[in-house]
């Protein structure tokens, strides 16, 4: 027995070991610590913010941002992908990447700053003044200069420095809420502060990389042209395109066919799930270039990395979302208050679409890293169909009927999007691994809603066990497997 136990020990030393030593595991640790931090700052600041300005209007900042993140897609054209990709299969080291994609993207934000002024003109629901468009304008070009850096730092693997930057600001920004006079929070000073600190942020990291000599334009001779831009980044951006119909679009469908109020819960319900999407999507961040490095030049430990990659996504995803589902009217009453307690149903539904959401963005990783971007643009085009109608129709039922549209629709898409990768993978990852991960995720599904209305000390028993449960699952696989990514 005793040698047994000093197997064990041993082994679970060795595990370990590796774990700590692996650059993934690093890359992740530095990633996901500080987004986690980022992702608690922006729901503490929430708090002061939502309970100041109120259902009605924080629906309207909500809307700002979510707005935002649609055109920033659109000028974005797909190549955050592709500079990351660049960089880490090539070792491309230089500023002028960065300086063309730039350069694509000012261009391309000029003809959509028409369109934002033209739409905001016929628009009947949320219109903003001026000053707010100008805003809306420039916040979208800071977006989009973060978005090209911090994708050429993930690239070479540096996320420490992105992440540094990130976290100080959203430091700086919970000061400043916390600082301002509750009487003199309004939505336009919220969202000129916004604007202000993503350009400080964009700024801070192009000096900090030129300081430290990762932005040399003599590093690499290799040169990019701006036709390869573009050409090896349209599929990317159809599919981006696309991935907007199908998750940020219908947010714009419940602002036309519901109310402001039902917007601002929808926000709510989005701050308390950010966390969780982060932490998965994170994940997917770190490991992405380890995995197209392998798929390049180690295709046998190829198939393992992409299948510990699942669970683990899968996993720490359960979990979250069971944990937050079981408990969202405590989570809803106790952070926000009363007035915003109808959003304790729109939080449980969106945790469990955010984990769907997050195996749709592992299916569309893999199929990067398959060099499958054409395909996955076609996909992505029946799915935004798909998930238009059918998020159109649930708008009308409020924010609770949103929410449970896109779980609809994500099963949907799912299905259909795993049976294609199923195909072009050069081996297959394990039917039955992917039949208990989705046993277990509809078993936990029906158990949150089972158990949503139960005394509190029956959910946290409910809640332990389950996380148990799934802890010991993720312990003996990577165990068995011996950790897939090194």
């Amino acid at each position: 027995m005793q040698n047994i136990e000093n197997i064990s020990s041993a082994g679970l030393r060795g595990v370990l070991g590796k774990l700590f030593k692996n650059k993934v595991f690093k890359n992740f640790s530095v990633l996901s610590a500080s987004n986690v931090l980022v992702q608690a700052l922006t729901i503490f600041s929430s708090i002061k913010i939502a309970r100041s300005l109120g259902p009605g209007d924080f629906g309207k900042y909500g809307y700002f941002i979510t707005l935002s993140g649609i055109y920033s897609v659109f000028a974005g054209f797909g190549l955050r992908t592709i500079i990351t990709r660049y960089v880490s299969a090539r070792n491309y080291n230089g500023i002028k990447l960065v300086r063309n994609v730039m350069l694509i993207r000012a261009l391309l934000l000029i003809p959509i700053s028409v369109i934002i002024f033209v739409l905001n003109a016929i628009s009947t629901e949320l219109v903003f003044d001026e000053l707010l468009l100008f805003i809306l304008i420039g916040y979208i070009f800071s977006l989009l200069a973060w978005d090209a850096l911090e994708a050429y730092v993930f690239g070479q693997q540096k996320m420490s420095f992105s992440s540094v930057v990130n976290l100080s600001s959203a430091v700086l920004w919970v000061l400043i809420v916390l600082l301002i006079p509750k009487t003199h929070i309004t939505v336009t000073l919220l969202l000129v502060i916004t604007f202000l600190l993503a350009l400080l942020k964009s700024a801070f990291l192009f000096f900090r990389l030129r300081n430290n000599s990762m932005l040399s334009a003599a590093a690499v001779n290799e040169e990019i042209s701006f036709m390869e831009l573009l050409k090896e980044a349209f599929p990317f951006f159809l599919l981006a395109v696309f991935t907007v119909f199908s998750t940020r679009v219908p947010y714009t469908f419940l602002a036309m066919n519901s109310t402001k109020e039902e917007v601002g819960f929808l926000n709510i319900a989005l701050r308390i799930a950010s966390p969780l999407q982060m932490l998965v999507l994170t994940m997917m961040s770190a490991v992405f270039p380890n995995i197209n490095k392998k798929y390049n030049e180690d295709r046998s430990s190829f198939i393992g990395g992409v299948s510990s990659l699942l669970v683990l996504v899968v996993g720490v995803g359960m979990v979250g979302a069971f944990v937050i589902s079981i408990f969202s009217n405590e989570i809803a009453l106790l952070i926000y208050g009363k007035q915003y307690l109808p959003s304790a149903d729109v939080i449980a539904s969106q945790v469990w679409y955010t984990l769907l959401y997050a195996i749709l963005c592992y299916i569309g990783t893999i199929f990067s890293v398959l060099h499958e971007q054409n395909l996955m643009a076609r996909l992505s085009f029946v799915n935004a169909i798909l998930c238009s109608v059918v998020l159109y129709i649930f708008s009308f039922q409020g924010a609770v009927g949103l929410s449970n549209g896109f779980i609809v629709a994500s099963v949907i898409g799912i299905i259909f999007h795993w049976y294609y990768l199923h195909l072009k993978m050069p081996v297959k990852i394990s039917i039955n691994l992917v039949s208990m991960l989705g046993i277990i995720m509809a078993l936990l599904y029906v158990v949150s809603i089972l158990f949503a209305d139960s005394g509190l000390i029956i959910r946290l028993l409910v809640a332990g066990a389950a996380s148990g449960i799934i802890g010991v699952v993720l312990y003996n696989y990577f165990v068995r497997n011996r950790l897939k990514f090194r």
